[in-house]
């Protein structure tokens, strides 16, 4: 549990520190990739993480279709396992929202959006 605990808090941190959040999703052409801040990234109290959404057309198709969700966080500022740069992929499914409590609050930050992905995350492995 400490373990899991600690891999916690170093995500929270990194999401701390600005940098890019890399998302990957696939469909029958092979890997979609698309990207994110890691300012733009918060979690619910079940470590969802919920991104807000302008585009991201084809990771939407994707992810209709059954495809899952990695995505890479990282910062060179957060210690890692070999000292400073700490990161990790995370895999997991999503949901894109375009309604409810958690869409609402998060236009309310980034008035721009068209929806929330929520991203449930399963596997998470640090990298760094």
């Amino acid at each position: 549990m400490e373990k899991e605990e600690t891999t916690k808090q170093l995500i929270v941190e990194i999401l701390k520190h600005e940098g890019a959040a890399t998302i990957v999703t696939s469909d029958v052409n092979g890997p979609y990739v698309t990207a994110t801040w890691n300012s733009y990234i918060a979690q619910d109290e079940n470590g969802n993480f919920l991104i807000p959404v302008g585009g991201y057309h084809q990771t939407e198709s994707n992810i209709k279709n059954g495809s899952n969700v990695i995505i890479l966080i990282a910062s060179k500022q957060v210690t890692g396992k070999e000292g400073l740069g700490a990161g990790f992929r995370l895999t997991g499914s999503a949901t894109f929202l375009s309604e409810g409590t958690i869409f609402k609050k998060t236009k309310k930050r980034f008035s721009w959006i068209r929806a929330v992905v929520m991203i449930g995350i399963d596997q998470i492995e640090q990298l760094r």
